[in-house]
């Protein structure tokens, strides 16, 4: 069995989302990550 890279799924491209995003590409090296969101990514509240 091979050793897969850890994945994050982060749900919501709001401020918390964007954020965690942004930590995770700044801070969380050999992790992967995913925003889910709807087209309209930073739109909407928290």
């Amino acid at each position: 069995m091979t050793e897969s890279q850890p994945h994050i799924v982060i749900i919501g491209g709001g401020i918390t989302g964007l954020s965690a995003a942004w930590h995770f590409q700044q801070n969380a090296a050999g992790f992967a990550y995913t925003l889910l969101e709807n087209p309209a990514v930073g739109a909407e509240k928290s």
